[in-house]
């Protein structure tokens, strides 16, 4: 019975992918006919999510740090287009973004000559025999709509256009960064964090996240630090440049550093815990089956540090703030959304004056000029970035032994102890 009705849902299938790709290529047609047409932009930055386009970031401050002085030799910004996974309605404020960059070519700019043999395209047999027998209708639309979309714009691309994306696409890059299209394109990824080393108990395999899916698909990496650089150089990686932190957010320049003597004021950057109840199957997916994260280690660190920063901070006769900053805002229903430490979290804030929780959207630049001490698990990123502004920072990672956890990394040190946090401390606040 199943001989029988494969080849009748193969036959469904494939016109079910000949409708949408048909109503697809009509509707964009459409849409193109209102549209007022433009030049093809020169640099495109791939899968940017809501909360980093338009809650940490606003556009204008995207727009400000893909335009510094120090990218000035890799980006092309005379015509940026910026795709944001978002339908916000605050989207449309800026008419550098879209929601996808493969639509945005076709409505804009494609020429019609273009899109008339797009209707070729649509219809033509080989197509149904081979990509049209797709399952899922996210594969008919790269195979489809964006493999088209791209082989026309190559044809009509006088210059390259720079593909920019980050390392949160490198186990699956944009279809534009495909190798058919490199004589058009030049690929760039952005290193936007230093958390690629990875922690685990493991002491022989090479260090950092598994890299195969991008090797010989990127023309140009960006990263944070030399030590980041030769991480990537040790995996087979090449053009590699340091540029310093990457946060997709502006620096002001115009904000001073806090000068309080009798304050110590400390900025705590949070890890949210993994739940207490991921399930095993879906851990080991995710290679989350052995996490440094848990709710013991983070919730221990964060109490083990205040109680530190409360015995030196009374030593010296200061008045102690501290300010935890969240990573980013956590649904109840996300794997790393942890019952226990949120409770743990709103009764800090709650119980003692000293402790406040600000938004996770914060510019983290600004927060950093106005502290005195940067603190983290260890390798979180903003660490570095406190270095860069020249705050006092460590990382830390009381109770992490077993873990394959570096000394110190780029000049930072990493503390192990409570003990080694208030040596580190003496050594910084006592003159």
């Amino acid at each position: 019975m199943s001989a029988i009705l494969a080849p009748i849902r193969i036959r469904l299938i494939i016109f079910r992918n000949f409708c949408f790709l048909l109503t697809l290529f009509l509707s964009a047609t459409i849409i193109k006919f209102f549209s007022k047409q433009i030049r093809y932009p020169s640099l495109i930055v791939y899968s940017l999510s809501y909360d980093q386009a338009f809650l940490k970031s606003s556009p204008r401050e995207l727009a400000l740090f893909i335009r510094e002085k120090r990218f000035s030799k890799y980006f092309d910004t005379s015509n940026v287009l910026w795709e944001v996974r978002s339908w916000s309605p605050r989207r449309v404020i800026s008419p550098e973004f879209t929601y996808d960059a493969a639509l945005h070519l076709f409505t804009r700019c494609i020429s019609w000559k273009s899109i008339f043999f797009a209707a070729r395209r649509v219809i033509n047999l080989n197509a149904l025999s081979t990509n049209f027998k797709q399952g899922l209708l996210k594969d008919v639309y790269i195979k489809g709509f964006q493999q088209f979309v791209w082989a026309v714009t190559c044809q009509e691309l006088e210059n390259k256009v720079q593909l920019v994306t980050t390392q949160s696409n490198y186990k699956f890059l944009p279809h534009s960064f495909e190798d058919k299209y490199a004589q058009k394109t030049f690929r760039i990824m952005i290193w936007y964090s230093l958390n690629s080393r990875g922690i685990t108990r493991d002491f022989t395999s090479p260090e950092g996240i598994p890299l195969d899916a991008i090797k010989g698909k990127i023309d140009q990496q960006l990263v944070w630090t030399e030590t980041h650089k030769t991480l990537l150089e040790n995996q087979g990686l090449g053009q590699i440049d340091v540029v310093g932190s990457c946060l997709f957010q502006n620096n002001p320049k115009t904000i001073n550093k806090r000068n309080i003597v009798n304050e110590l004021s400390v900025l705590f950057f949070d890890v949210m815990p993994l739940t207490d109840n991921l399930p095993k199957k879906l851990g080991s997916h995710l290679d989350f089956q052995e996490s440094l994260y848990d709710y013991n280690f983070c919730s221990r660190l964060l109490l083990d540090s205040i109680s530190v920063l409360t015995s030196f901070s009374n030593s010296q006769n200061r008045s102690l703030k501290i300010t935890l900053k969240p990573k980013r805002r956590v649904g109840s229903r996300a794997i790393n959304y942890n019952t226990r430490y949120v409770k743990l979290l709103r009764d800090l804030e709650i119980e003692d004056p000293r402790f406040s929780i600000i938004s996770p959207n914060a510019n983290i630049y600004s927060i950093i000029k106005n502290v005195d001490l940067v603190l983290g698990p260890v390798y979180t990123s903003p660490i570095f970035v406190a270095r860069e502004l020249g705050v006092p920072s460590c990382y830390l990672a009381f109770h992490a032994n077993g873990w394959r956890i570096e000394k110190s990394l780029d000049s930072i040190p990493i503390l192990f102890s409570a003990e080694e946090f208030q040596e580190f401390l003496n050594r910084t606040f006592v003159h």
